[in-house]
C-alpha cells in the first residue's frame, strides 16, 4: 500500500512540474526562514548557560528614586558586594566587575596592542565557569599587580608558550606579571574581555584609594552567588535597603536579578533581546504558515482533477482513512523534498544572515545538536498542517456524485482559499509597513538635529604625555588649514552617563531630584561642536585651576524655575567630606542630545576642564571637508611626535552615531528580507492559482471572445477577484500592522510620526505586485485562439 501511494505521488509530482515546482519552492523557502530563525534563536537562549551555577547567579542592580521619576542601573555601588556576603549568610560568594569601557595599550617586548581589559574580585573566576588552561581560580591573582589572559591573547603575545610568569607593560607605566590563562571565552558570553586585572588594582590606576569602598557610585556590576535552596525573592527584599544603611542621603534600592536572564530579559523585564527572539519567532512562523497555506490552495484548487481518482478508490473498497493517510503521505513527501532544498538554502544564505545579526552562525547536523530534533518538528508540523485540509476535503467526495460528472463538491474549498489568499497577503502587507516605518524611525534618528554638530568631528583619547603637552598640540594642529576647531571633553556626546543626584536651589519643590549629567570641556566646546549659547557667557580661555562657575543646559535651566538662570545657586554635599558644595549658574546652552535617541534628554551641568567632578579624556576637532585621508596622517605625525609610545588611534564622530543604531538598522534590513521572502511565496501561490484559474476558465474565456470581448475586458474580468482579495487583506493588516509599529516605536524616547502614506504605499505596492504576478496568465488567457478552447465543444 505505501509502495503504491509514493508510486502514485511521485507520477503527480512529475506530471504537473509546475504545481510542484511552487509548493516545492514555498515549503522550501518557509523551511528555510524557519531554519535560520531556529539557529538564531537557539544562539540566544543559550547565552551564558555554561556556567555550572547558573541558577544561582544573581546580578545586584539598583532603583534610582529622582523624585517624580524613577531609574534603573545595572550597576550598584561597590561596597555592595563585600557587605553582602559578610552579612547575608544566604549569599555563598559575591564579587564585583568593571567591563572594559575602553581599550589600553600594552606592551611585551616588541609587541604593543590596544586591548580590552576588564576588572574583578578573585571570586569572580569561582563564581562564574571560566576554565584555566594555566593558572588556580581559587587564587587567580598573586598580587594587585597580576593579570589574566585569554588563551588567545597568549598566543598573540607569546606564540606557543603559555605565558605564566611573562611581565606585560601596561600603558608604559604598571608593570604586570601573567599568573593565569583562561579558555577563550565562549561565543554566547555576557562578559567579552581579552585580559582581567585584579579589582583593588583601581585604587592605583585611579589614584582615588577609597574608589571601591563607596556607596554611591553604580559604576561597578555587582554579583552574588546564593547558597542551595535559598529563594531570591524573599532574599531581594532583605538586601533592598542596604545602601541606605550605610549612607541614608542615598536613594538607592538594591534587588536580585537572574543572572540566566540578563542577556534575554534584562534587568526587571527591560531591555534584553526577548523582544527581538519574538517578533523574528512569530515571523518566520508566518513565512512558513504562508507556504504551507500556498499548498492547501493549490490542492484543493486542483481538486476536481483528483475527484474521479477518489471515486474510483472508494468504489474500489479505498475508506476515507486510506485516503486521508494517502494525501496527508503526498503532503510529507512534498515537504521531505522541500526540507532538503531548504537546507541548501539555509547553507547559502548563513553568511547574508551572519553579517546582519552579527554572529558567526553555522548549520551542524550533528547527533547532539537539538536542531535536529527541531528540524524534525518543522517538518512534521508542516507537513500536517499543508496537508489536512486538502485530505479531508479530498477524502469527503461522493463517489456516485463525482462519477456521475458533478463536480460542484469539488469546489467546496473555494471560499477558504480565499480566506487563505487574503490571509498571505495580510502578513505580507504588514511586513512592507513594518519594514517601511523601521526604515522611516532609522532615518528620523540619523537626521533629527541633535542641538550639536557631528559630522567632520575627529576625535582620539589623551594617552602618555598628551594631557601636558596638549597646548603644544592644539597650537600644531590650529596651524593646519584644514582643521579648524580644537578641544577637549571629558566625554563623548554619544552617551555621558557620569551623574548625580542630590542638588539644590532656592525654590526647589520636594519632590524633585533630578539625576544631573555632567560634562568637563575647555572653552572651545561650544565652537567645535557648534552648541549654541543661550544665555550668559561660556568659558573664555584655558583655565589653570578649578572654577565654582558652570554653564547647564535649557532643561537644567527650566527646571531651577522661572526668570534667568544666570546667578542661580546649585547646592550639593560632597561624598565623601560631607560638606556642601556650592556653584553658581554662569550660561546657559542650548539643549543637545548626549545620549541615544531611546533615551529621554535630561539635565547636565557642564565644568571646565579642571572640575574634578570628571576627568578629561578626549580631543575632538572640526575637520574641513577636502583631502581627509592627508590631513588624518598629518595629525597622525604631529601626535606621535609629541606621543610616540602610544598609537595613533582615531574615530569620527558620525561614525560612532551610526553604531548606537547599527542593531535597528540590521532590523531594518532582516525585516526587509523577511518581506521580500513574505511576499515571493504569497505570489509563487497566486500565480499557481492564476494558473489553474486560466485552464479552469479556458472555455469560457473562448465564448466571451467569441462574442466579443476584448482582451482588455477578459483581463479585468480574470484579474478582478485577485485585486479584491488585495483592497481586502489592505484592510486588514492596516490596523494590526499600526498597533504593532506604535507599539514597537514607544522604545523611543524620540520618534518619527506613522504616516498615512506608508500604509497606502505598501498596499499599492503589494497590488502591483500580485497583479504583475497574475498579469501572465490573464494576458496569456486573454490573447489565446477562442478556435483552439472550442474546437471540441
Amino acid at each position: 500500500m505505501l509502495k503504491n501511494y509514493l508510486k502514485i505521488a511521485f507520477r503527480n509530482i512529475l506530471r504537473h512540474k509546475g504545481y510542484s515546482f511552487i509548493n516545492i519552492s514555498g515549503l522550501a523557502i518557509g523551511i528555510a526562514v524557519c531554519v535560520l530563525i531556529l539557529l538564531w534563536v537557539q544562539d540566544e537562549v543559550s547565552y551564558d548557560g555554561f556556567h555550572q551555577n547558573i541558577d544561582r547567579l544573581f546580578l545586584v542592580p539598583t532603583w534610582h528614586d529622582h523624585g517624580e521619576s524613577t531609574g534603573l542601573s545595572s550597576g550598584a555601588p561597590p561596597a555592595v558586594a563585600p557587605a553582602l556576603k559578610k552579612e547575608y549568610a544566604d549569599i555563598e560568594s559575591a564579587c564585583r566587575y568593571q567591563p572594559a569601557y575602553s581599550e589600553i595599550l600594552i606592551r611585551s617586548g616588541e609587541k604593543v596592542f590596544t586591548e580590552h581589559a576588564a576588572c574583578a574580585d578573585p571570586e569572580f573566576f569561582q563564581m562564574f565557569s571560566f576554565p584555566f588552561v594555566v593558572g588556580d581560580a581559587r587564587k587567580p591573582f598573586k598580587s594587585p599587580r597580576s593579570i589574566i589572559m585569554t588563551e588567545r591573547m597568549a598566543r598573540k603575545y607569546f606564540g606557543d608558550k603559555q605565558g605564566i610568569g611573562n611581565t606585560l607593560i601596561i600603558n608604559n607605566k604598571y608593570s604586570f606579571t601573567v599568573t593565569g590563562v583562561l579558555k577563550d571565552l565562549p561565543h554566547n558570553s555576557t562578559f567579552r574581555f581579552d585580559f582581567i586585572f585584579p579589582m583593588e588594582f583601581l585604587r592605583e590606576y585611579r589614584n582615588r584609594p577609597n574608589i571601591l569602598d563607596t556607596w554611591y557610585n553604580c559604576s561597578f556590576y555587582n554579583y552574588v552567588q546564593l547558597a542551595p535552596n535559598v529563594i531570591a525573592n524573599e532574599l531581594s527584599q532583605k538586601i533592598a535597603g542596604r545602601v541606605k544603611k550605610s549612607r541614608p542621603q542615598e536613594k538607592i534600592t538594591l534587588f536580585l536579578s537572574p543572572f540566566k536572564d540578563y542577556h534575554l530579559r534584562g534587568i526587571a523585564g527591560r531591555g534584553g533581546q526577548i523582544e527581538q527572539v519574538r517578533i523574528f519567532s512569530i515571523v518566520a512562523f508566518l513565512i512558513l504558515l504562508i507556504a504551507c497555506i500556498n499548498f492547501m490552495n493549490l490542492a484543493t484548487a486542483r481538486s476536481s482533477k483528483r475527484s474521479r481518482e477518489v471515486g474510483i478508490r472508494k468504489v474500489v473498497g479505498a475508506s476515507r482513512w486510506n485516503l486521508i493517510r494517502q494525501f496527508i503521505g503526498e503532503s510529507f513527501l512534498f515537504t521531505f523534498i522541500a526540507l532538503g532544498a531548504s537546507l541548501i538554502l539555509v547553507e547559502l544564505l548563513l553568511p547574508l544572515f551572519n553579517s546582519l545579526t552579527g554572529k558567526q552562525l553555522v548549520l551542524a547536523l550533528s547527533l547532539g545538536n537539538p536542531i535536529l530534533i527541531w528540524l524534525l518538528a518543522i517538518t512534521l508540523i508542516t507537513g500536517l498542517l499543508s496537508g489536512s485540509y486538502p485530505a479531508l476535503l479530498l477524502s469527503s467526495f461522493r463517489p456516485v456524485s463525482v462519477l456521475r460528472g458533478g463536480l460542484h463538491s469539488a469546489v467546496r474549498g473555494s471560499l477558504f482559499r480565499r480566506i487563505l489568499v487574503i490571509f498571505q497577503f495580510s502578513v505580507s502587507i504588514a511586513l512592507i509597513i513594518g519594514t517601511l516605518i523601521v526604515i522611516a524611525q532609522l532615518g528620523f534618528l540619523k537626521n533629527k538635529d541633535l542641538g550639536l554638530e557631528k559630522e567632520q568631528i575627529l576625535y582620539f583619547r589623551l594617552e602618555g604625555t598628551l594631557q601636558e603637552k596638549y597646548p603644544v598640540l592644539k597650537q600644531e594642529l590650529l596651524k593646519h588649514p584644514d582643521i579648524s576647531q580644537v578641544t577637549l571633553t571629558s566625554n563623548l556626546p554619544t552617551g555621558i552617563y557620569q551623574n548625580g543626584d542630590g542638588w539644590e536651589w532656592e525654590g526647589k519643590a520636594p519632590s524633585m531630584n533630578p539625576l544631573v549629567t555632567y560634562l568637563s570641556v575647555d572653552h572651545d566646546f561650544l565652537n567645535t561642536y557648534g552648541v549654541e549659547l543661550l544665555e550668559g557667557q561660556f568659558y573664555r580661555e584655558r583655565s589653570a585651576r578649578k572654577t565654582d562657575r558652570v554653564v547647564i543646559n535649557q532643561h537644567f535651566a527650566r527646571l531651577l524655575g522661572d526668570g534667568p538662570a544666570v546667578g542661580k545657586r546649585l547646592m550639593q554635599k560632597d561624598s565623601d567630606s560631607g560638606d556642601t558644595i556650592a556653584l553658581t549658574v554662569m550660561g546657559v546652552v542650548k539643549d543637545f542630545n548626549f545620549k541615544p535617541l531611546n533615551q529621554e534628554m535630561g539635565a547636565i551641568i557642564i565644568f571646565n576642564e579642571k572640575s574634578w567632578w570628571t576627568d578629561i579624556r578626549y580631543i575632538s576637532m572640526k575637520i574641513q571637508t577636502g583631502a581627509i585621508a592627508g590631513v588624518i596622517a598629518d595629525i597622525g605625525r604631529e601626535v606621535n611626535k609629541l606621543n610616540p609610545e602610544f598609537p595613533f588611534k582615531y574615530r569620527f564622530l558620525d561614525d560612532d552615531y551610526g553604531e548606537l543604531y547599527s542593531s535597528y538598522e540590521g532590523l531594518g534590513k532582516i525585516f526587509n528580507y523577511f518581506a521580500i521572502l513574505a511576499v515571493l511565496v504569497s505570489c509563487l501561490g497566486l500565480f499557481g492559482l492564476a494558473s489553474f484559474t486560466a485552464e479552469q476558465k479556458t472555455k469560457e474565456i473562448g465564448i466571451r471572445k467569441a462574442l466579443g470581448a476584448s482582451v482588455s475586458n477578459i483581463v479585468r474580468l480574470f484579474s478582478g477577484d485577485f485585486v479584491r482579495w488585495v483592497f481586502l487583506a489592505n484592510f486588514i493588516a492596516w490596523p494590526l500592522a499600526y498597533l504593532f509599529m506604535k507599539n514597537w516605536l514607544n522604545e523611543f524616547a524620540y520618534r518619527t510620526g506613522i504616516s498615512i502614506w506608508i500604509f497606502i504605499i505598501s498596499g499599492l505596492l503589494a497590488l502591483v505586485i500580485a497583479l504583475i504576478t497574475v498579469s501572465y496568465q490573464s494576458v496569456k488567457a486573454a490573447i489565446a485562439n477562442p478556435v483552439v478552447a472550442l474546437r471540441y465543444e
